[in-house]
Parts: structure tokens; sequence; C-alpha cells
């Protein structure tokens, strides 16, 4: 695999920031003779992706292996997604902020789905795609991009609001904070907030707290080694090493052992850093 899968980051305009928290540009330019399919892990963001060249397929524990659309939407999806490109791709995705993403365009995401995505058709234009596809870089496709949200979605009036407020400060406590923290800065009850961020991020505030955690401890592990599950328990503020265990084989599905020991470069490029 080495020197064939390419993954660049690209960040936002400042103009496009409250909505986008960067952009990824995914190039596997030689296929190898073996499939490098592996895992992504996702980490509570909802991502638009731009499939420009080549087919990929995906599965989940709950949903069968299917081919990717062109290009599609992710949710905030509580487990990980098994993904197989069949041959040279090149993509482009772009992450972005779920409470924002679905106040600024007023649309809904789903709860309890078993496929990790929906259609994008109906916030992105099939044109757009097809002008993406003939630009000549990932710089030119995200000017592009960056020029459609600006022209057609109110970016630079947006406020966030309470909402927003508390999705961001999930990812910025690490998921550690409790529900009733979290309704307490919302300045809602208990029942109308929970409701209120099912609708506008696709996940309950417990799920995303799970993944935030989860994804924040995977990539700790892969970047200093550190696989000492009573530390890591303590560090993610899980209760004990069996609750640790637990949400680590639900969203990574596999146990941390088999997981931390393996190969990862592959789960980290799908999953974006």
């Amino acid at each position: 695999m080495e020197g064939n899968f390419v993954s660049r980051t690209i960040g936002p305009d400042r103009n496009i920031s409250v909505l986008v928290r960067k952009f990824i540009a995914l190039d596997l330019a030689v296929y190898p003779d073996s499939r490098p399919g592996d895992k992504h892990i996702p980490d509570g963001s909802s991502n638009l992706v731009f499939n420009f060249c080549g087919k990929i397929k995906m599965s989940t524990e709950e949903a069968a292996e299917r081919y990717l659309p062109p290009y599609f939407l992710t949710l905030p999806y509580l487990g990980y997604v098994n993904v197989v490109p069949q041959c040279e791709m090149t993509s482009l995705i772009v992450v972005c902020k779920s409470s924002v993403l679905t106040g600024l365009t007023g649309i809904s995401l789903p709860y309890g789905e078993n496929a990790p995505y929906i259609s994008a058709g109906n916030i992105i234009p099939e044109t757009l795609w097809h002008e993406m596809r003939s630009c000549k870089s990932a710089e030119e496709q995200v000017a592009l991009f960056s020029d459609f949200v600006r022209k057609n979605y109110p970016v630079d009036e947006y406020v966030p609001d309470e909402i927003d407020m508390v999705y961001e400060k999930i990812f910025e406590s690490g998921g550690c904070l409790k529900i009733s923290e979290l309704a307490g800065l919302s300045g809602m009850s208990d029942r109308t907030f929970r409701n209120r961020f099912r609708k506008r991020v696709g996940i309950s505030a417990k799920g995303l707290s799970r993944l935030v955690r989860v994804h924040l401890l995977w990539r700790h592990i892969y970047e200093s080694g550190n696989q000492d599950l009573m530390d890591l328990a303590f560090r993610g503020n899980f209760f004990d090493q069996s609750h640790l265990d637990h949400d680590i084989k639900k969203i990574l599905g596999e146990c941390p052992g088999k997981f931390f020991r393996r190969d990862l470069e592959l789960v980290k490029i799908y999953s974006g850093f």
C-alpha cells in the first residue's frame, strides 16, 4: 500500500468555516493486487463525500455490502463502516458540523437508520458534482464548492443557536459532559433538549458523546502507542474498563487488544486524520 494512497487536508476559507471543519482529498492512484479496504470510524461530523473516479463498496454490521453513489451525505453513525475501493479512486470529503448543516439547509438527519449515509441530492445538485469532477485539482474543487455554498446558503448571516453551541461543547469537552449538564447549557428541559438535538444532529447527545470519546481515544492510542486500558478508561471518562471495552467494540467493531495491535494506517486515512 505504501505510496499508493495519498490523503491531504485542506482548511476552509473563513467565510464558510461556520459550516466546514476541513476538506480531505483522497487519491488512490495505483490500485494494488489486494483490495485496500478497512474501517471508517465516524467522529460525529456529517460529511459530504464526492467520488469523482472509481467505485467504492461499503458495509456495516447491520447493512449489507453495496456500492456507494457518486456523492452522498454521511450521518453521525454509532458504529464503524467498512470501506473497500474497487479500483483507482479520487474523492473529496467535506467535513461539516452536523448541527450547522441542518440549521443552514433546513434538512433533518434521520435518527436510527441502518445505513450510515443518505442522498445529498436535496442540498447539492448533480451539476455541481460534474463541475467539480472537471476541476484539475482538489484546491479548485474546494473553491468551487465554497463558492456554491456562499451563493446558495446564508453562511455569512448564520448565527449559531443553542443546539450548535451544545454540539460544539461535546467536541470541546471530549464527550465527557453529562447529558444533564448539556441540557442545562441549552437552557431547555431535558426532554426538549434530547428531542431537538436528535432532530438536528441525527444522533442523541449521549451517542455523539460516545463517538467523540472513542474517536479521541483511538487517535491518542495511534499517536502515542499508549495501550494501558485502565489509563485509557480514566482518560476517556469511562465508568470502568468494561465500559470502555463495550464502547470500543460497539464503535470500532473489534476488541481493543486486537484493534490496536494491527496496522491502522488505512483506518487513519478513511477516518480523516
